[in-house]
Order: C-alpha cells, then structure tokens, then sequence
C-alpha cells in the first residue's frame, strides 16, 4: 500500500514536471515569435541611418559592397542579440562556437541580399517597382504635396475645387513620368529661353491636359531633389524588405537547432 502510494506520488510529480516544462516551452516559443516580429520591426531603424550614411546615387561598387557588408554586420549583432536574449537562458552565457555558429548562419541567409542587390545591379530598372509607388507616397508623407501642385497645372484638375477651395487631388502621380534618365533633360529644357529650345521638347509626356509651370530655378532644384529622393527611397526598400527576408530565415534557423 505504500509502495503503490509512493508510485503514485512519483507520478504525480512527474506530470506536474511535464506540464511545467510544456508551459515553459510555449512560453519561450511565444517569446521567440514576439523577438523575431520586433526585432524585423526596429531592424528598419539602424538599417536607415546606415543606408541614409553610406549609400550614394552613382551606384558605384564601393557603394554596393560597403552596403552589403554594413547591412550584414547589422544582421550579425541583431541575430547575436536575439539569440542572447529569446534563446538563452538568463544564467546561460554566449560561447565562442555559438558565436561563430550565429556569424555562419546569418553570412549564408544574407546572400539573399547580396542577389537581390546583383539582380538591381544588373537591372536598375527594378528600382522603378518600389520608387514610384513607396518612394511617391514617402514624399507626399514629407509634405511634398502642395509643392508639386504648385509646379504642374492642368485645366481640368486645377478647375475643381472643394468647399474649402483646395485642390481635391494632388499630383504626386506626375513624377512617376520622371526619372534618373530624363530628369537631366527635363530640367535643362526648362533654365533654357524659348529661343535656345526652338525646334525641341521638354522630353517627357503628362497624361491628361498637365504641364510644368516652374517660376523659379529653385524650383527646379527641388524638383531633381524629389526625384532623387524616391529612388533613393525605392532603392532602400529592396534593402530593408530583403534583410528582413534575411534576418528571419537566419533567426529561424538559429533558433531550431538550439
């Protein structure tokens, strides 16, 4: 009787251990998805002021190279961080095999980057997917708007007025029509008399009834600025969405053999 009392105790224990280490598990998996989300999320933060420090519209492979290397140094501290911080155990201590074992890992998953960054390489053209759609809308957020309104005029669109009498569309759209192939063109038509352009165009076709209406060569400036800008900003986006590709593949992979 006290044997079989024993026996059942010992049973006892033995499932609440289990249910213990079930809810730890779950607890730790949970954790994990949260740290691989947040981590993704604010990878965007020291991605950006890296990008903003090192890249240059030339497209020189000196800009390439220290991108990808400053991106994957980036990938390697955040893998390091969230494996000490989600996988380890308070006590527990990173060793010099676990280190070498994240560096390895996160240097293989980052040539998705790396092709990514070729293919853009061989076709720039890539660029346009996200810079006149991402890029468009990054320069309306910054308050580009009434700027561009400002510079293209249409007698269609600038006859219709709501009660506050603004205009009710913006025309962020037109720059989709200008790029880093024309704008050159675009804006040395405009500083031009209408003498020195006789014979020429402008370069570029507006859909509808628009047409540029700049005042002033600051104008202009701002323009190729803008224009600058959302490559700049497309460009960045292939960047950051493909090192996130990166990150969780690596995290992902970390975190199972562990």
């Amino acid at each position: 009787m006290i044997s079989y009392n024993i026996w059942g105790l010992c049973i006892q224990r033995m499932s609440v251990s289990n249910e213990i280490t079930t809810i730890e598990n779950e607890m730790k998996s949970s954790s994990g998805t949260i740290g691989l989300i947040v981590t993704c999320i604010t990878f965007i933060i020291p991605l950006g002021l890296y990008f903003s420090f090192v890249y240059s519209p030339d497209g020189s492979f000196g800009t390439f190279i220290a991108i990808f290397l400053g991106v994957l140094a980036l990938g390697c501290i955040a893998n390091i961080l969230f494996y000490r911080s989600v996988v380890l155990k308070k006590s527990e201590t990173l060793d010099k095999s676990q280190i070498k074992y994240i560096l390895k890992i996160t240097s293989i998953s980052f040539m998705v980057l790396l092709l990514t960054m070729f293919a853009i390489g061989i076709n720039p053209g890539l660029i346009k997917i996200f810079e006149n759609t991402i890029g468009i809308w990054f320069l309306g957020i910054m308050g580009n708007s009434e700027f561009i309104n400002e510079i293209f005029s249409s007698k269609v669109f600038s006859g219709l007025k709501e009660l506050n009498d603004s205009n009710i569309f913006n025309y962020n759209f037109l720059l989709t029509r200008l790029n880093e192939t024309n704008i050159d063109n675009f804006i040395d038509f405009f500083k031009k008399t209408d003498a020195e352009n006789k014979g020429s165009d402008e370069g570029v076709e507006f859909p509808f009834d628009f047409k540029p209406n700049f005042e002033t060569e600051g104008q202009l400036s701002k323009l190729r600025d803008l224009v600058e800008t959302k490559r700049t900003v497309g460009y960045f986006t292939w960047v950051y969405l493909t090192s996130i590709v990166s990150l969780m593949i690596s995290i992902i992979s970390i975190t199972m053999k562990t």
